[in-house]
């Protein structure tokens, strides 16, 4: 592995051509931020006979894609107020050259984690032979630019992403490693608050929900209140009404984008960080309290082409690269009507899927911090604020609170004997061993996962967090015994609707498909019967069917949080199909690096004195994006728009002081 030669590397991304909209570096006052930093020389380490790894200590985030060269990437993250400019981004560095003696080790393809994988070339390493027999760079550019708007501690910034990659000629087996690099930004400061409103009239939180919601409300508003939580209730009519009116910025395509043209609105003029739904179907109607928006991303699963995507009410921003505007993300940058596309069709003939020229790119960063209660009726409502208010009032300095279940175990296995679920759980423990947490190890390697009742004892027993990695549905929760994939360790609802834990109420993160899918209804039994008779009752992978279990009254998710006298106080999950890898790299994709890392953002942020909810689960959609650049991939894009939030975003975990 020599040194071969030196290269230099100027790279200039211009966003305007210093020319749009009158601005110029010639007659406008721009500043200049500048970094500047060296890179270690690349570790290499033997993967196999065949593969190696790549490694640099800077680097902080890898290209994947699967089949394609692992490759390291050292990404620089710029924050600035809300309002700035870019008017161009300049990035200066030199190369070394490297021969290599093995090929560099492949991406993992992703899997379906839908339990019924059993797919023996599971951590099998193929490649993508158009790339590794090809003597052109990859990849072809050295660096890229990514833009977001959203949040960084509560407040309202542009992020600029500027990653810089290694580069890879397979075929002659030589790498070019960056080193001394030069970032400079050019940018047109912010001359004034983005935000209209007066300090005095401002808002901490908007509650949207029906009117027939509001009296069994108010319990909730008035606590908020008391804590400094300045909450107010808008209802779903009176935005409707007003949106009708012309209040808004747009009257909006469908009932779910007045709802989001209302949030920008109160964003603007209420100064709100928090955004709270109080609704799901109507009893088990198909009509909604407080409508969803599905994601038209399709990924490349035969499972669904949609699911439920919370996200498109907190990402409320975009900032246009060329006209260097602040515009509404409507989730439709393609304009054809069609909201958070990325299609992709099947060809049988072929046997491969094909990606049609129609995806819409997202901002996807969180504006607003968003929660949903999936209230069903007033019932469910009365519960959720009684179990919000109790917990506030109490969890605080109690010694169960300190107790955290993890519960895990051979989440693929049909491929090495790893418990993935085990791998997850252990990552997120490290990360809150230093607050001074215990853990209860509910995993299938000690022994001590082995039933429901031994999940249900140690919620029992009170804990503040629970963390299940695993497989999912909408009525239950399961993982494998280890390298026993004919055997299943079931959490159903059913088995959990007593728990009895009243307020020593956990927040549950939750691996695993459809744990958060609460669209579900009685009625989609009668359509599915209807629609295909008995055919509806034979499980098809491909179309909805009995045992996908979408008629249950309640997903597994809103079962628990909304349960009286116990079960959970908030719960993070999937309202769709959920992707990983299987192995020890299962922390380093997907799903199982958005849910293990949720708690290095809690550790993060609470040492910091940051104890809300929805900014620690909207703080790890942020990092994520950094790292995976969702966009580029349909997988990591679905793995954070369906990562759904059921619980109050401002709730202060742990309770109030």
């Amino acid at each position: 592995m020599r040194k071969i030669i030196a290269i230099t590397i100027i790279g200039f991304l211009i966003i305007n051509g210093l020319g749009i909209n009158g601005f110029s570096k010639e007659n406008a006052k721009y500043e200049t931020e500048n970094a500047i930093f060296s890179i270690s020389k690349p570790q290499i380490q033997n993967i196999d006979n065949d593969y190696i790894k790549v490694e640099i200590i800077e680097a902080n985030s890898n290209l994947i894609k699967p089949g394609r060269p692992l490759l390291p990437i050292i990404s620089k993250v710029f924050t600035f107020p809300l309002d700035t400019k870019i008017l161009d981004v300049k990035v200066n560095f030199e190369t070394e050259t490297y021969n290599l003696n093995k090929k560099i080790v492949p991406c993992l393809q992703p899997i379906a984690l839908s339990g019924d994988n059993k797919n023996d070339k599971v951590n099998v390493l193929v490649k993508d032979e158009s790339v590794y027999n090809s003597s052109k760079l990859y990849p072809e550019k050295p660096y890229f630019i990514e833009f977001g708007s959203g949040l960084k501690d509560g407040e309202h910034v542009l992020f600029l992403y500027v990653k810089v990659t290694t580069q890879y000629n397979p075929l002659e087996n030589i790498i070019h490693i960056p080193e001394n690099i030069d970032i400079e930004i050019n940018y047109l400061p912010s001359e004034k608050s983005f935000f209209k409103y007066d300090e005095s009239d401002d808002f901490d939180m908007v509650i949207i929900a029906p009117s027939k919601f509001s009296l069994s409300l108010q319990p909730l508003i008035i606590h908020k209140n008391l804590h400094g939580v300045k909450t107010k209730l808008k209802t779903t009519e009176s935005i409707y009404l007003e949106s009708l009116l012309g209040k808004y910025d747009s009257q909006g395509r469908d009932d779910a984008e007045k709802i989001k043209y209302f949030i920008k609105y109160a964003i603007e003029n209420f100064g709100i960080s928090y955004v709270l739904l109080v609704g799901g179907r109507n009893n088990q109607r198909f009509d909604w309290h407080v409508p969803v928006r599905y994601s038209s991303l399709h990924d490349r699963s035969f499972w669904n082409d949609t699911y439920i995507s919370d996200l498109y009410y907190s990402d409320v921003y975009r900032y246009n690269e060329s006209s260097l505007n602040y515009e509404f993300e409507d989730w439709d940058s393609n304009n054809n009507g069609i909201v958070g596309e990325w299609t992709w069709v099947w060809d049988s003939d072929r046997g491969w899927w094909y990606e049609l020229d129609e995806k819409d790119v997202l901002d996807l960063h969180p504006d607003v911090y968003v929660g949903r209660l999936a209230c069903r009726d007033i019932s469910d409502v009365k519960t959720v604020v009684s179990k919000i208010i109790r917990y506030e009032n109490n969890a605080y300095d109690k010694d169960w609170f300190k107790n955290v279940v993890l519960v895990g175990g051979d989440t693929v296995p049909y491929s090495d004997g790893i418990c993935e679920g085990e791998i997850e759980n252990d990552l997120a423990a490290s990360f809150l061993e230093p607050l001074g947490f215990q853990f209860t190890k509910l995993w299938v390697s000690n022994g001590e996962l082995t039933a429901v009742n031994d999940v249900n004892k140690a919620i029992r027993a009170g804990a503040g967090f629970i963390y299940l990695s695993g497989h999912g549905t909408p009525i239950e929760w399961c993982t494998h015994p280890k390298q026993d994939g004919d055997t299943w360790v079931d959490l159903y609802a059913f088995q959990m609707k007593n728990l009895l834990n009243f307020n020593k109420l956990p927040i549950c993160v939750v691996g695993g498909c459809h744990n958060n899918q609460f669209d579900v209804t009685i009625l989609n039994m009668i359509k599915g019967i209807l629609k295909d008779g008995l055919q509806y009752f034979i499980f098809d992978y491909g179309k909805d069917c009995f045992r996908k279990w979408a008629w249950v009254p309640k997903c597994w998710s809103w079962n628990l949080v909304s349960q009286k006298n116990g079960g959970f106080i908030a719960a993070i999950g999937n309202t769709g199909l959920g992707w990983g890898v299987g192995g020890r790299n299962c922390v380093n994709y997907s799903e199982g690096f958005l849910t293990s890392h949720f708690f290095e953002v809690y550790a993060d942020l609470s040492e910091q004195g940051y104890h809300n909810l929805g900014m620690i689960h909207s703080e790890a959609i942020n990092r994520y994006i950094a790292r995976f650049s969702p966009n580029n991939d349909e997988i990591d894009r679905k793995t954070i728009e369906q990562w759904a939030l059921l619980g109050d975003p401002s709730l202060r975990i742990g309770g109030y002081p």
